[in-house]
Parts: C-alpha cells; structure tokens; sequence
C-alpha cells in the first residue's frame, strides 16, 4: 500500500497539472474525453444483461444509440461554447478603418495619466511579429493621430524553451537569443510608431501569453488593452488554444480585439481533417 501510495500520488499530481497544460493549450482534448465518456456509458448500457437479448435482436439500434449519443454530447458542448466564445469576442471587437476621438467608455480616471490637464491614455499592444498584431498597432495610430493624449506600450511574451533543450544551452547564451528574436518580433511595429511619432515603450517578458499580459497591464496600470487576432472559424478555435479567448477571461482591463486576417486553408481544413484522421486511427485500434 505504501509503495502503491509513493507511486500513484505524484503521478496523480504531477501528471494532472501536465494535462491540464495540454488542455489549456489544445481544448479539444476536453471533447475528446467527453466522447470517450459517452462511448462508456452507451457500452455499459448496451451490455447490460437485463438488455442482452433485446440488444443483440436490434444491433443497427446499438450504432444508432452510439452515434446519437456522442454526436449529441459533442455537439451539444460545442455548440454551447462556440456561443460564447463568438459573443465574447464580438463585444470587443472593432473596426481599423474606423478612428475614433474620444476616450472608450469605462476607462477609469485611475488608469490615465495627468498631461497638462489632458488625459494620457495608456494602451497595451500585445506584438508578436504577425501581421495581425501589426494591423493592432496601426488602429493605435490611426487614435493617436486623432488625439496624442496617448502613450504605447508594446508587449512582447517569449515562449520559454523545454527543460530538455535549455539544459543544452546557457542561461547567458538563452537570454541572448530571447532579446534578439524579440527584437524580431518588436521591429515593425516599432518601426511604424517611430514614422508616426508616437510615444511608446517595449517590455519583454518570458512565460505564459495570457497570464503575462493581463499581469503587465495591471502593473502599468493601462487604460486599454488592443489586441489582434487571426479570423478563425470554429474548428479551427476548438482545436488550437485562443490567447485573445483567454485574456478576455482573465482580465479587468478592457479590451478592443481588432481582426486581422483569415488563417490559411492549410490550418483552417488540414488541422480539424487530422485530428478527425487521427481519432478514426484511435478507434480502430481500439476497436
């Protein structure tokens, strides 16, 4: 017992917070439980002995009660959460054609700056290099060309390397290559900001993306948090993890979400095609 105890409780511990990093990052895996769950209980069903005759009268029944069932509990979470993934993104999302003067509503006097009389208003922009941060970065210029009350932060968040690669390379030699590709990442739009003339500053800062901007912008205690995002459909949303979904939830700061440009055909069909190939595979050796 005690063996069984030293075994079975870090791997209990342990293993739960590695999957559930596997979760935040692929939400699939939520749907792919649960419809191991509802095969389970339909098989428990259907061998029941009280039903065993009945079942094996009418076994085109059984596959109907399978596919009603799981296709019902997937379609159902689906459904549900593809609802307010859409509202929740719609609420915060605008238009970089449009430009507007005054200040968004439910700024707070605590997260402006005194300027003279005027209010500064400072704005997060998450940048990773994409050209949906960048078109980000051009709705905050087209504000501030309206009004210069307003100072630019710029965000940078570096994925840190696996433990199997940074015990190859030095602390020196890591923190070396995160400051060059940051560099990387930051030069356009920093580029577009200095042509403009707007006032900003560049943070950098290794971890988790969401976790770390709705962290950075409690600490400089922004008024705004601009994002841009990818034009994903629903698959796409299922399978992969949403930063922008996930900062939505986390923060206080609100939060205008600016749409970029469409995925590929390669992400928006290949990526849902695979994981529907791979669970066919599963299934059939499971079967």
């Amino acid at each position: 017992m005690v063996l069984g105890l030293l075994i079975s409780i870090p791997i209990v511990i342990w293993g739960s917070q590695v999957i559930l990093k596997w979760v935040v990052r692929f939400p699939v895996i939520v749907y792919i439980g649960s419809g191991v769950l509802a095969w389970t209980a339909v098989k428990m069903m259907a061998g029941e002995p009280m039903l065993g005759e009945a079942v094996a009268r009418y076994p085109a029944a059984v596959w109907a009660t399978y596919v009603a069932v799981i296709g019902g509990v997937l379609t159902a979470g689906f459904m549900a959460n593809r609802g307010k993934v859409r509202s929740r993104v719609a609420a915060h999302l605008v238009n970089v054609s449009v430009t507007p003067v005054a200040v968004p509503a439910g700024l707070g006097a605590s997260a402006a700056i005194n300027n003279g009389g005027n209010q500064m208003v400072k704005i997060l922009i998450p940048v990773d290099g994409s050209p949906n941060a960048l078109k980000a970065v051009q709705y905050a210029v087209n504000r501030f060309m309206a009004d210069h009350a307003m100072e630019i932060h710029l965000l940078h968040v570096r994925t840190p390397l696996t433990q199997n690669a940074a015990r190859f390379i030095s602390k020196r030699n890591r923190a070396a290559w995160h400051r060059e590709e940051a560099d990387k990442a930051l030069r356009s739009a920093r580029d577009l900001l200095d042509r403009f003339g707007v006032p900003h500053a560049v943070h950098v800062e290794l971890g988790d993306k969401a976790v770390l901007i709705d962290r950075v912008a409690q600490r400089l205690h922004v008024s705004q948090i601009v994002m841009g995002t990818a034009r994903k459909n629903s698959l796409t949303r299922l399978i992969e993890d949403s930063v922008t979904n996930r900062v939505l939830e986390l923060t206080r700061v609100p939060v205008e979400v600016v749409a970029g440009e469409s995925v590929s055909r390669l992400e928006r069909f290949g990526v849902p095609a695979g994981v529907g190939a791979a669970l066919a595979l599963l299934y059939a050796a499971i079967d």
